[in-house]
This record gives C-alpha cells, structure tokens and sequence, in this order.
C-alpha cells in the first residue's frame, strides 16, 4: 500500500501538497512530519526496540515511531506507530510533547508517555526484533556505545535532556514560567555583553539586548536574549570554539539561519540564550524589529501581553510559543512595514549554511 506524507514548512505549517514515500524529486526546504515515542515506567525506565533486520538502520536501537501519514496530527500518528509496533494503546491526550528536531527533510517530534496500566509489550515482527526496559539515565550510555540507530544520535543530543527532566518530573508537563519585569535584566545583560565582546574581539561589530527581558515593564521568562552582529568573515554558526570559555554551547535543536548558543547553570537551568547574525542580516532581524516595535508601541506591548500572559497559565513551551505566534507575526509585520520592509515569516529555521532569512526564535 502507498505511503502518502503531508508536505509541510519549517515550521510545521501545511503546503497543501503530499509526497509518495519512495518517489523522486521531494521538494527542496520542505518537510514532512515524524514521530517518536518514549513510554516510561513508575520505577524511572523506559522502553526501547531494536530495529528489525528487513529495515533500514537495521539492529539500531531506538524509541518506537515513524512518519506521520497525510492527514494525520503528530499524536495521532504517534500514538498509531506505538500501537503497530508495540502493540501498547494510548489515547493522543495521554501523550505529553517533549521537543522538536529537525533535519534534512523531517521535523522529529518527541513525545513522553506513561505505560498503559496493565498493558504487555507484544512487538511486530517486521518492525521490531527486540525490546527492553532501560533505565532512563542509561540512555545516553546506549548513544554513547554506538548501538542506536543512526538518525537517533543527534535527536538524543537535542531532545534528551527535556524528555529526562519530564521523567524526572513524574510526567508532569513543564509549563513556562514569567516573571514581573526585574531591572536586574539589563544589568545582567550589560555584563554578558562585556563578557562576550572579551571573547569575540574584533570578530563582533555589534551587540544587543533582545528577548522580552529588554523590555521594560513586560514580563518575560527569566532569560536574557542577546543579538551579536559578525563581522563580514565571521560564520556565526561556527563561534563555538571562541564561546567555550565564557560557558556558551551552540544549540542544536535544529537548523537555523543564525548561530544560537546557550547558557545554563549547574542544574541544567538556561538563563542566556546568545544569537549571532551575519553582518547582513542584521538591519532585518526580526528579533531587533520586534524588539523595536514594544519599545516605541504601547498599545503593542498590551496586545503582546495579553496573549503571552494567557498562553502562559494554560500551556507547555510548545503551545505557549504556537499561541504567540499570530501576535508576533502581526507586530512584525506593522513594524516592517513601517520600515518600507516586506512581510516574511515569523520563523527561523531553514536550511543550514543559508544566512539570509530574518528570523524571531528567542522573542
């Protein structure tokens, strides 16, 4: 039987077109949807396959999943290739979101769920060979050994520590978190700025303060965003070796347009997320328009308010960042406008070594 796939943007958006598995001539900078798995236990184990030798990646360990059929939501389709392969039967509601990786062609999504009460793991032949209950924290020890299916090492590096911490957490969904606005912000980014100049030299023409926390008087997630301008024979998707030192990792939960390095604290919590632009992106960063547009548009800053505060009492990172989207789109694009400048999505992430697209990851 053929296998249809629903043709989607960088950001998940539908095309409108679908694409045969196994045909010729998939779409350049499109994408199509996969899902994956990680049923836990109580006890703080999870359940990992082993892929059967028919398949691709034959032998790699794994989490259950596979590609989302055209038509099918991200749960639906994960809950549908747990069962096939697994035969364990959850309802779509069960499933709690963890991340989003994407690659070449596929946005990997994964989800956490709890094992089925009284539920016995009965794997297809065709698809799985063999299972096991690992305990989550040797999962990383399983990437390290080189048994994982291939696709499976940069997913883990991305996705892994969110999908630990929910574990961790018994299944609770983490929910985003703003604080009132502390003018400590501004400090704290003033001192990161001089930090990052020291490492950088001559290789930054500019830095700014972006994000909500550089906005006075509207609350924010307690992290400082931060834009630096390369100069015109710096990559900023290659700053990572001149970051070392100050505590910056490159993040690589996907391809972006930009470099983007983080900051966390000894318990894993992030609290700086820096953003290098390429010396002509940098008059049309979206993040530095959007920024621009709350400081000079009260009205703005209310209208940008009044979704993020809602977003944020009911939903997890995911949904809080989906809920803001329409917002932030209609504020760049008057902004832009403004400018004499053309509308262009409200999303960053696109093929990597393109530096051109403005973007609005880290608002």
């Amino acid at each position: 039987m053929d296998e249809w796939w629903d043709v989607v943007d960088a950001g998940g958006g539908a095309t409108g077109t679908t694409f045969r598995r196994g045909d010729s001539g998939w779409p350049v900078g499109s994408f199509h949807l996969v899902v994956t798995v990680c049923v836990h236990r109580a006890d703080g184990t999870v359940l990992v396959t082993q892929r059967a030798p028919t398949k691709e990646f034959a032998y790699g360990w794994e989490f259950p999943g596979g590609s989302a059929l055209a038509g099918e939501s991200g749960s639906a389709a994960a809950c549908r290739e747990l069962r096939e392969e697994t035969s364990l039967d959850v309802a779509p509601d069960a499933l709690q979101w963890v991340g989003r990786f994407t690659e070449d062609s596929a946005l990997v999504d994964l989800f956490i769920v709890r094992e089925p009460a009284g539920s016995t793991v009965r794997p297809a032949p065709a698809e799985v060979m063999a299972w096991k209950w690992l305990p989550a924290s040797e999962v990383v020890e399983l990437r390290k050994s080189g048994v994982m299916a291939d696709p499976w090492g940069p997913r883990l590096d991305a996705m892994w520590p969110a999908a630990m911490a929910t574990i961790r957490s018994g299944g609770a969904p983490a929910v985003v978190q703003l604080e009132a606005h502390r003018d400590s912000w501004e400090t704290d980014y003033q001192r990161e700025a001089s930090r990052l100049v020291a490492a950088l030299g001559d290789r930054v023409l500019a830095v700014e303060h972006i994000g909500g926390t550089a906005i006075p008087g509207l609350e924010a997630k307690p992290v400082i965003d931060i834009a630096v301008r390369v100069a015109v024979d710096t990559d900023p998707l290659a700053l990572g070796p001149l970051l070392a030192a100050t505590g910056y990792t490159q993040h690589r939960s996907g391809l972006r347009n930009h470099g983007v390095y983080t900051r966390e604290r000894d318990d894993g919590a992030r609290t700086h997320i820096l953003h290098a632009f390429a010396s002509d992106q940098w008059d049309e960063c979206n993040q530095r328009l959007f920024r621009d547009k709350l400081l000079s548009d009260p009205t703005a800053v209310a209208r940008y308010r009044e979704v993020k505060t809602r977003a944020a009492r009911s939903s997890d990172g995911r949904a809080y960042t989906a809920a803001k989207r329409q917002v932030v789109q209609q504020l760049l694009d008057e902004e832009r406008a403004a400018r004499g400048l053309a509308s262009v999505t409200a999303w960053d992430k696109e093929a990597l070594g393109s530096h051109r697209r403005p973007s609005t990851e880290g608002l």
